[in-house]
């Protein structure tokens, strides 16, 4: 029994010490509203994602940060080969199911143009929405390249 208890004992004091402290570099916090988890697992890299996959890319757009680049998270929702389109109400289909309506400016009153694609997705390119119908995401800066995502998150809460 002594011996079992001190061998439970030097494993907490082994993770503890070698394994907890990588856990925070391994965690990908959100603090934006447009998606609908917070916490994240960060991915080893970048190869492929599936629709519904949570990716982290490099962006630059005036309406963030000044333009200066900044790393965001959104759910892939059309890929490579997939048929993107875009109807006269701004309603995006992917593969002729209805994703979102695109907004014509953000809540703070900002317009808005939209990003106008219809056909197949070059392979190497996704079309990536957050969760929330504000959320600025590809319907307004377009497809985004497979060299710019970082990894993938995996959500865990």
């Amino acid at each position: 029994m002594q011996k079992f208890l001190s061998l439970k004992i030097a494993l907490v004091i082994l993770f503890c010490g070698l394994i907890a402290p990588s856990i925070p570099e391994h965690l990908h916090v959100v603090t934006s509203a447009s998606i609908d988890h917070r916490i994240f697992y960060k991915g080893d890299g970048f190869i492929t994602a599936k629709d519904g996959d949570y990716v982290t890319f490099t962006m630059k757009s005036t309406l963030i940060e000044h333009g200066k680049p900044v790393n965001v998270t959104k759910k892939v929702a059309c890929r490579g080969g997939d048929v993107l389109s875009v109807t006269d109400n701004k309603e995006y289909l992917c593969n002729k199911a209805f994703l979102k309506r695109a907004i014509d400016q953000t809540p703070s009153g900002v317009p808005l143009s939209n990003f106008k694609f219809t056909g197949v997705i070059p392979e190497g390119k996704y079309f990536v929405m957050g969760t929330d119908r504000n959320s600025f995401d590809s319907r307004y800066y377009g497809l985004v390249d497979k060299s710019d995502i970082l990894r993938k998150d995996y959500p865990i809460f």
